[in-house]
């Protein structure tokens, strides 16, 4: 059975998830905006629904089996997950990537009122070391299987190059590559190296060494390099040693979420849910005062928060 690890970025991606449904939902801000304009350029007709990922790639597969390309949604897609989902939020190394899925859906369906939530879940890809086959390693005592390795979501696991590496192998690639030139040229009287010395002092972007520089300007990832002789210590230590100074990070406690918020509203004054119908659907605290009936104080902050957001989105239609 695969172990899969904490990862604080599970709450950053369903919250984005559910803001992302939220504003397709009231037709507002960047998301609406990607949306409309696709379905508009397509003259699609949209359908109202929460289908399971499978179901969405079966109609994309459908359509671009007519269309003879699956073009007509891919740059959309790759256009919308630029702009719509920020780095930490996107799958680590070579994973499949998640988002494909959740974007065609925004694109080709609207979400019903009454079943927000389930329009934005969906599953996450986990990063799991690479399976190997079974050996003695993997085979206990007994000869059972072990257990699989441990996966996690979005982990913050990234494979850089050395700077320095990519300029060795950029040099000896030039050089390499000017020699032969230099060797074909030169009973022409051309001589290679000295052109290319007058190019670089020229227009130094031409240099490599120039675009490293700029690599090291621009910043990037601090990774931990985790080696065959690396420990957990080692690991735990490195990011202790990297966080210093930056502080807690504690920003006081959490707000509601506001796609649950707007579900709430609409369940209570559209659909005649109860206080006490919608904290049980989510587990909260019911209260019984004394000769009152049963009631849900969360549910009933939940549903005044909904028909704010409503009531804000309304006004700015």
């Amino acid at each position: 059975m695969t172990k899969v690890l904490q990862s604080s970025a599970e709450r950053r991606i369903r919250a984005l998830r559910r803001q992302l449904a939220l504003d397709l939902f009231l037709r507002f801000g960047k998301c609406w905006e990607l949306v409309s304009g696709f379905r508009s350029s397509r003259g699609l007709e949209v359908m109202v629904g929460a289908p399971l990922d499978p179901q969405v790639e079966e109609f994309v597969s459908a359509v671009s089996i007519g269309a003879q390309s699956s073009a007509w949604i891919d740059e959309p897609t790759r256009a919308a997950h630029d702009a719509l989902i920020p780095h930490d939020c996107r799958p680590a190394l070579n994973l499949v990537n998640p988002w494909i899925v959740f974007l065609h859906k925004l694109f080709l369906f609207d979400p019903p009122a009454d079943r927000l939530l389930e329009y934005a879940e969906g599953p996450l890809a986990a990063l799991s070391r690479r399976p190997t086959p079974p050996d003695s390693s993997t085979v206990t005592k007994k000869g059972r299987i072990g257990d699989s390795p441990p996966a996690m979501i979005a982990p913050p696991v990234a494979v850089t190059l050395d700077p320095q590496h990519v300029l060795d192998t950029l040099t000896y690639y030039t050089s390499a590559f000017l020699a032969e030139l230099h060797n074909r040229l030169s009973p022409a009287g051309v001589d290679v190296w000295k052109t290319a010395n007058e190019i670089r002092n020229d227009i130094p972007q031409l240099d490599p060494q120039f675009w490293v520089d700029q690599a090291y300007q621009l910043g990037g990832y601090i990774c931990i390099v985790v080696r065959t002789g690396t420990t957990e210590e080692d690991v735990r230590n490195a990011f202790r040693l990297m966080r210093h100074g930056e502080g807690t990070g504690k920003t006081g406690a959490p707000r509601r979420d506001a796609l649950t918020c707007v579900q709430c509203a609409i369940w209570y004054d559209e659909a005649g849910w109860s206080h006490e119908r919608i904290g049980k659907h989510f587990g909260w605290a019911i209260q019984t005062p004394a000769g009152a009936k049963r009631r849900c104080e969360t549910a009933r902050e939940h549903i005044a928060e909904g028909r704010t957001i409503l009531a804000q989105r309304r006004a700015a239609a």
